[in-house]
């Protein structure tokens, strides 16, 4: 079956995460959320657990939340179920914009690197292969190109792991680790478009080192832009936020299949 083996693992161990994900992994709203909703006893049910779980103190009581009186404009369901959902969706976009000039060019901005990178992600990885080949003799291909793409997508493992660690450093923060990562990957990017050379000349493993380079530096870049997109968006109108980011970028991949189609993936241009 041959590829086919490949598709079919691949596809059960996403339908196996997927199940442990709904059915066995419980994640819970934010208080925020549950006080928007007005679920004032979720709220105290949930920092209580938290503060066990972490040993801390908390005499928060239910009395005492709601002497604080209740939130403005409450959303019990009721008005989403009312309302047209062009309505709704027209009012989340609106108020994406309604924080002020800086936030405006912040998701405009994340919105711009999540299409930049949904067309530079898929292109890279569809003609890695025949890249790959282009530089690897014909009677050596199956050898030789196969296992080199397998070991790019392995170097991808250790991106979002560097990431997590340059995050939690002060001086380099969310936006470092992704200036840091974008910067590399450019640096990787132009560095494969000189590879020029094929086996014979004695250079074989520059372009797989190169390849590798990039796998793990643009998945530094791809998952820290996952994980600060939703923080810095309005948190009433960050669903539809992140939304149109995913939205953007998927588009942007099905461009990346046209530019496939129409430009020879067996030379440097796509890079």
């Amino acid at each position: 079956m041959g590829w086919r083996y490949l598709y079919i693992a691949a596809g059960s161990l996403v339908l196996l995460m997927a199940a442990a994900r709904g059915l066995l992994i419980h994640l819970h709203e934010t208080p925020r959320y549950l006080l928007g909703r007005g679920q004032d006893a979720d709220v105290v049910d949930f920092l209580t657990d938290l503060a066990a779980t972490y040993h801390r103190p908390c005499d928060l009581t239910l009395e005492d939340l709601q002497a604080c009186g209740s939130v403005a404009g409450i959303d019990t369901g009721d008005t989403i179920a009312s309302t047209n959902w062009l309505d709704e969706l027209h009012t989340h976009i609106t108020g994406l914009f309604t924080a002020g000039s800086s936030m405006t060019k912040s998701i405009l901005l994340l919105w711009l690197a999540w299409a930049l990178i949904g067309l530079e992600y898929p292109l890279f990885y569809m003609f890695l292969p025949e890249y790959l080949a282009s530089r690897v003799p014909e009677d050596a291909q199956t050898t030789n190109v196969w296992p080199g793409f397998l070991l790019t997508n392995m170097c991808a493992i250790p991106g979002p792991i560097i990431a997590g660690w340059l995050c939690e450093i002060p001086a380099v923060g969310r936006k470092g680790t992704m200036f840091l990562g974008a910067l590399a990957t450019m640096i990787s990017f132009a560095g494969y478009t000189t590879t020029t050379t094929s086996p014979s000349q004695g250079k074989d493993n520059e372009s797989l080192v190169w390849s590798c380079a990039i796998s793990t530096c643009i998945n530094l870049y791809y998952a820290t832009l996952y994980a600060y997109t939703p923080e810095v968006l309005p948190p009433s109108h960050r669903a539809a936020g992140y939304g149109i980011a995913l939205a953007v970028n998927r588009l942007m991949g099905i461009i990346a299949s046209l530019v496939v189609s129409v430009v020879s993936t067996s030379t440097a241009t796509p890079l």
